[in-house]
């Protein structure tokens, strides 16, 4: 249960705490279970005729620490007068640390208190206490910023104190500085502030991220144009091997990009470690505009750590633009295989994107390179049955490309699968692939007879019996009279 002298101030009741006080064993440093003594319950709430009749019993400890201390509930529920009275009392530390190591200031600055920070200033507090994380109150400033934390930026850089300056160079426990919290939190006004007061902008931290790269990340073209005019350094690259423009092509910015191929020499070909280029990047987070500024200045033909270039992720991406534009730069670009085997082609007829496989087509893509399941461009398509694709495709291909490992044709493919109109295609475009049998000895007419997909079926044997050789052909009227007879 609550101790009677707690739960007195808690309920505001002054003549029950005045009595209470005067009992010779009472003890009003006593912590409760919630981690609190009265002078707690009376900075909490608000109580200032009880917190005076508290500071002025012997013994009293104004910095008794529970959870946290008085002063410090006091701060986080704006009870200036409380905090006044405790500031003033004699008995008080100002600079006491808490559990985690924070003075007033910190809590000031964190609860957005200014009007209480700038009395705790002018009472001796000091700025650039280090708390648990090894930061200044500083930092709190920076982080969720509204117009109460400007106001205890201003406070923290400009109090008069001689003897205790802002420090804006120290790092905390990550490595970071108060600028690159700053630019995080987007805030371009207390970002100038620190470079004007000389923060360290090309500082890295654990991560190797600079105040170059947390802009770049968060696509600030502002904050760029700052850290430009201080003359950082644009060519640093964090812990993953990724420089700048790794970093905006991965961010939501639409335009940073620009800015930095405008303004700056920057290395466009380097690799992370993951062996992406910021081209490979861009194409992968949707941004044609960025590609296709990389694509001017750099190497297009990098491959990443899979093997897939910029034509095989554009592909996949279905940027057909930027496809065109890639294999215009390329010829020897198109046909690069990835570590499994697939070609650009591949990739567009796995997603059924004929636009692209006509791009391809146009740029004379090969068509016999076969993947590592030995399947061609257009064997997959079939596969899939993508008509539009296959048609693409067949107006260039030769009978040559139109095998696979097992010796299988794509008419063999359309027959397993009973994909009717890809049939009809590859009839009209009269191959003569009819006739020719896979490792197993079996035509296609063979095996749509045994796959039951009766109209192929009919489809074929029109289409061979035109030239009078199933007539002929003993292997077949053998095998139909004993399927036959089996009640295939």
């Amino acid at each position: 249960p609550i101790p009677p002298l707690h739960e007195a101030i808690k309920q505001n009741q002054v003549e029950v705490v005045t009595n209470l006080l005067q009992q010779s064993d009472i003890d009003c440093n006593k912590i409760d279970i919630h981690g609190k003594s009265p002078l707690h319950y009376a900075a909490e709430n608000n109580c200032t005729e009880l917190c005076d009749l508290l500071l002025l019993q012997k013994g009293i400890k104004v910095d008794i620490v529970g959870r946290d201390s008085p002063l410090c509930h006091a701060i986080k529920n704006g009870h200036i007068d409380i905090c006044e009275k405790l500031i003033n009392s004699k008995v008080i530390n100002i600079n006491f640390l808490n559990r985690k190591k924070r003075t007033a200031v910190h809590i000031a600055v964190e609860s957005s208190k200014p009007e209480i920070l700038k009395l705790l200033l002018s009472k001796g507090a000091k700025r650039n206490t280090k708390d648990h994380y090894n930061r200044t109150p500083l930092y709190y400033c920076l982080k969720y910023s509204d117009l109460d934390k400007k106001k205890c930026f201003l406070l923290l850089l400009e109090f008069e104190d001689q003897n205790d300056k802002v420090d804006v160079t120290t790092l905390d426990g990550n490595g970071d500085s108060a600028l690159h919290w700053a630019i995080r939190d987007g805030s371009e006004f207390m970002v100038k502030r620190l470079l004007d007061l000389n923060a360290n902008s090309n500082a890295q931290n654990k991560d190797g991220m600079t105040p170059v790269l947390d802009a770049a990340k968060r696509g600030s073209v502002k904050i760029l144009k700052m850290l430009k005019e201080k003359n950082c350094n644009f060519e640093q690259l964090n812990n993953d091997n990724r420089g700048v423009l790794h970093i905006i092509s991965l961010s939501k910015s639409q335009i940073g990009i620009h800015y930095l191929l405008e303004n700056f020499d920057i290395d466009v070909i380097i690799k992370d470690k993951k062996g992406k280029t910021a081209l490979h990047y861009a194409i992968e987070e949707y941004k044609p505009s960025f590609a296709h500024k990389l694509v001017i200045a750099c190497s297009y033909c990098r491959t990443d750590d899979d093997f897939n270039n910029p034509i095989h992720i554009a592909a996949k991406k279905g940027m057909s633009s930027l496809v065109e534009q890639l294999t215009s730069q390329s010829r020897n670009a198109v046909d690069k295989q990835n570590k499994n085997n697939e070609t650009p082609l591949h990739i567009a007829v796995k997603r059924d994107d004929a636009n692209i496989c006509r791009i391809l087509v146009k740029k004379k893509a090969k068509f016999d390179i076969k993947d590592k399941d030995g399947k061609t461009a257009l064997q997959l398509a079939v596969e899939k049955n993508c008509e539009q694709t296959v048609k693409e495709i067949l107006n260039k291909a030769g009978e040559r490309e139109l095998s696979n490992t097992n010796n299988k044709t794509i008419l063999h493919v359309a027959a397993q699968k009973g994909f009717l109109n890809c049939y009809k295609i590859l009839i009209k475009k009269e191959l003569n692939l009819c006739w020719l049998k896979d490792d197993d000895k079996k035509l296609p007419l063979e095996m749509a007879f045994m796959m039951r997909h009766a109209e192929v079926f009919c489809l074929l044997l029109k289409n061979m019996s035109s030239d009078g050789k199933i007539d002929e052909d003993i292997h077949i009227v053998q095998y139909f009279r004993t399927a036959l007879e089996e009640n295939i």
